[in-house]
């Protein structure tokens, strides 16, 4: 048996220099347990004090825009991110498909 946890909050964007932007609102974390709902963000993401996890990194937007029908392209980028006022940079593989 599994469970579903959702992210409510998410959003994020990219511009047309190919950088890309992920917020996570942690208020709004939802794992149809309310009890654990209020200590994950009391707890563990102590939202009170950081409400957001943002990510952030940089892709190739050109590369990317002339991806051809169903062409793959694999990438490995650094990707920054900050949870609970802690930054990081951390290689992630990405693909795009075109």
């Amino acid at each position: 048996m599994g469970e579903v946890h959702t992210l409510n909050g998410l959003s994020g964007s990219i511009d047309d220099n190919g950088q890309v932007g992920i917020t996570i609102n942690l208020d709004r974390v939802e794992t149809r347990v309310p009890v654990r709902n209020e200590r994950l963000k009391a707890l563990f993401f102590e939202t009170s004090k950081f409400p957001l996890a943002t990510t952030e990194i940089a892709v190739d937007i050109v590369k990317i825009n002339i991806l051809t029908v169903e062409e793959i392209m694999n990438q490995e980028l650094m990707v920054n991110f900050d949870l609970d006022g802690i930054r990081a940079e951390r290689p992630v593989r990405i693909r795009s498909l075109g």
